[in-house]
Formats: C-alpha cells, sequence, structure tokens
C-alpha cells in the first residue's frame, strides 16, 4: 500500500474478551465504580453505571497500555487520525 493509503487500525488494541462481557461494556468509557456486573455465569468482578465501565483489576494494566499506545501512535500527525 502506499503511504497515503494505510488504514487506521492496529492488532495491539486486540484482546480476547468474554463475549457477555464485551457486549455489556459495549462503547462505555473506562472509569471507576457502579454496580457488579453479573451475567449468565454469575457475578463478575467488573463494576458498570449507564456511561462507564470499571474492568477487573487483573486487565487494568493491559487496557491502559493499549489505550496509551493508540493514543502515541494516532496522534493526528502525518494525515493521520488524531484519536
Amino acid at each position: 500500500m502506499g503511504r497515503g493509503l494505510q488504514k487506521q487500525t492496529d492488532a495491539h488494541h486486540l484482546r480476547p474478551s468474554d463475549i457477555s462481557v464485551n457486549a455489556a461494556r459495549g462503547n462505555k468509557d473506562f472509569d471507576d465504580g457502579g454496580s457488579l456486573y453479573v451475567d449468565a455465569d454469575g457475578a463478575t468482578t467488573c463494576r458498570t453505571d449507564n456511561d462507564s465501565w470499571q474492568a477487573r483489576d487483573e486487565v487494568k494494566g493491559d487496557i491502559a497500555r493499549m489505550l496509551f499506545y493508540m493514543a502515541v501512535r494516532y496522534e493526528g500527525t502525518n494525515g493521520e487520525l488524531d484519536l
């Protein structure tokens, strides 16, 4: 591909996820607090409210690194999207 035709995607931002937990999170922003999320398998350690999602402690560092990478990688320079 030519330089101007690069896609604005990145495999570093993907990770495996439980289907029902991922669907419940949807497009909610990451934040602290909310009610404990319970799916068909029972209670999880995730918390949610009407507009935010708190991931389980075991994955918070992974999520922070992914978001930091994307923010640095796609700063809006050289014709790229600014995330």
